[in-house]
C-alpha cells in the first residue's frame, strides 16, 4: 500500500471523449484521445477478476453497470442521481462557508459531478440566523 491506495483497485474516470485511469501502478494517465468508455466499463462488468464495483455518477450509466456487473454475480454500489451535500457545524465561520457554497455550487458553472445542491444545517447556532 502505498498514501492509502490498495494494490489491486482500478478507478476509472472518464467522459465521452477520455478517460484517466488510476491503479495499483501509482499514477494517473489521460488519454488524451477518444476512448470507447462504454466497452471498458462492460470489460470491467464482465471481466471474472474483478468481484467489486462502486460507482458514482449519472442515472443511465449507473443502471447499465448495475444491472450488467450485477448479473455476473459482483457487488455492486451504484450511487447515481444523488444530491452532492455539505455539512455545515455549528461553529463554522459564516464568510467563509458562504463562499465556499458559492464557488461549490456554481464552479465551473454548475457542470461538474460534484457541484454543491444542498446545504445541511446541523447543531443551532444563532449566528446562522439573520
Amino acid at each position: 500500500m502505498e498514501a492509502g491506495f490498495p494494490d489491486g483497485v482500478l478507478n476509472v474516470h472518464g467522459t465521452n471523449n477520455t478517460c484517466c485511469f488510476e491503479g495499483p501502478f501509482w499514477f494517473s494517465w489521460q488519454a488524451a484521445f477518444p476512448c470507447k468508455l462504454y466497452d471498458i466499463v462492460d470489460y470491467i462488468c464482465d471481466d471474472a477478476d474483478v468481484k467489486a464495483i462502486s460507482f458514482i455518477g449519472s442515472d443511465p450509466a449507473g443502471l447499465h453497470i448495475y444491472a450488467r456487473a450485477a448479473a455476473r454475480g459482483k457487488r455492486v454500489q451504484s450511487n447515481i442521481g444523488g444530491k452532492k451535500h455539505a455539512i455545515i457545524m455549528p461553529d463554522a465561520s459564516i464568510d467563509d462557508t458562504l463562499n465556499a457554497l458559492a464557488a461549490a455550487g456554481f464552479g465551473a458553472a454548475g457542470k461538474r459531478c460534484m457541484a454543491l445542491s444542498t446545504a445541511v444545517f446541523v447543531g443551532g447556532s444563532s449566528a446562522w440566523y439573520f
